[in-house]
Parts: C-alpha cells; sequence; structure tokens
C-alpha cells in the first residue's frame, strides 16, 4: 500500500475510534495524535499506528467472541488489509483480555453451533497464526483432526490425546497416561488443546503439562492436588 492511501486508511480508522469515544474529531486533534507514534514521514511509523486504530477497533466493537476468528482476524488476501496483519493481531494481543477473547472465540467456533463448513471458512486465521514465523503455530491440521470425533474409554482418549498435537507443535514432557485419566469428551479435548496450542504459540512456548492442565482445569471446571 503507498503512503496516500495508508495515511488515509489511518484516519479512517482513527476516525472510527473516537466515534466509539463519542468525540468530535477535528484534523487538528489527528495531526498532534499522529505525532506521539513517531516520524510521520516515515511509512512504518503509519503502518504501526494502523495496526493499533486497527486492534483497538476490533476490540471495543466485539460483541461475540467468534467474530474475531471467522470475522476479523480471518485475513485472505482480498483484503485490504491483508499486508498488515501481524501487526493487528500483535497489537490486539497486547489488550488485557485480547488473548482470552481469542480463546473464548475458538471455544464458541469448534461448540455446536457451527457447522464444519462454518470452521473450514476461518481458514485465514489459522493459516495467519501458522505462518507467524516468531511463533510455534496452530496448525490447520488440528482443526479437522480433531473435529466432531467422541471419546468413551481410557484407550479412546489416549489415542486422541495423541492427535491432538501433530509433528508442527512443538510438545515437552506431556504425559498421555495421565491426560487419559480424565473424564473429558471429544470436544473437551479438542477445545483444551485448541486453546493450549494457541496460548503455547503465542508465548513462544512448547505445549507442556502446565499449559494442559491449566486449559482441562477452565474447560472441565475442576481441580488438580
Amino acid at each position: 500500500m503507498k503512503l496516500l492511501e495508508l495515511r488515509q486508511k489511518v484516519h479512517e480508522a482513527w476516525e472510527r475510534l473516537n466515534s466509539f469515544k463519542g468525540i468530535l474529531v477535528q484534523a487538528e486533534q489527528f495531526k498532534v495524535e499522529m505525532k506521539q507514534f513517531g516520524d510521520l514521514r516515515r511509512k512504518d511509523t503509519w503502518s504501526k499506528t494502523l495496526a493499533r486504530f486497527e486492534a483497538l477497533n476490533i476490540y471495543k466493537s466485539c460483541l461475540d467472541a467468534y467474530c474475531l476468528i471467522i470475522n476479523d482476524f480471518n485475513f485472505t488476501p482480498d483484503r485490504w488489509d491483508y499486508e498488515f496483519r501481524y501487526q493487528i493481531v500483535d497489537e490486539f494481543l497486547m489488550m488485557p483480555d485480547g488473548i482470552d477473547m481469542i480463546r473464548l472465540g475458538l471455544e464458541q467456533l469448534f461448540s455446536s453451533t457451527f457447522t464444519p463448513q462454518e470452521r473450514e471458512e476461518a481458514h485465514g486465521f489459522f493459516e495467519l497464526v501458522a505462518e507467524q514465523g516468531s511463533r510455534n503455530g496452530l496448525p490447520v491440521g488440528l482443526v479437522r483432526q480433531l473435529s466432531g470425533t467422541s471419546a468413551t474409554g481410557t484407550l479412546e482418549r489416549m489415542e486422541m490425546w495423541r492427535r491432538a498435537f501433530p509433528p508442527q507443535v512443538p510438545t515437552q514432557g506431556l504425559d498421555i497416561e495421565k491426560l487419559a485419566q480424565l473424564n473429558a469428551t471429544g470436544a473437551s479435548i479438542r477445545n483444551i488443546a485448541l486453546s493450549t496450542t494457541f496460548l503455547a504459540a503465542v508465548a513462544n512456548e512448547p505445549v507442556t503439562m502446565y499449559h494442559l492442565l491449566d486449559a482441562t482445569r477452565q474447560e472441565m471446571k475442576i481441580g488438580y492436588n
């Protein structure tokens, strides 16, 4: 995107943000606020500003968390903001409960409310996370492997936990037998695996038992000794 168009996009995002605040926008105020982001002669300054404003607009306008996955962060090459996708998501993750909102969105998306086709349509989000070179990634294959599965016994749960994390997802010290002892349904294992993989990827860490037990505690509302 050329600098002139980028500046216009920043101004539009700034106007939307101020409309949430109920503030009457003025050209002079826009110039003052822009100077806080750095040298306005540099394109990267405007890119950073756009990502900040877009992330704030997404945060403030979010009524249902699943919309983050299927709309806001479902970046595809035909979207005008595609080249800024990493910056926008990074800015959103800096929000106080940004990670929790995305995790909730994933849980909602993989509930019975949505069809497999609707989940597949969110491929832009999963590809975005998988592409992040600085993160471990959340592979699309994880979604396909666990969709619509159920677990009725320990052996089945062991197999599901083994398949929950494909080779491209780094793990460390996972105790599959211990995890299989938990009376988790297939849907719960799916939700736990998705949220754990995403959170570990954001932290640039391998998936560990600590991550899994914490996510399991939240998913199943149980405690551990």
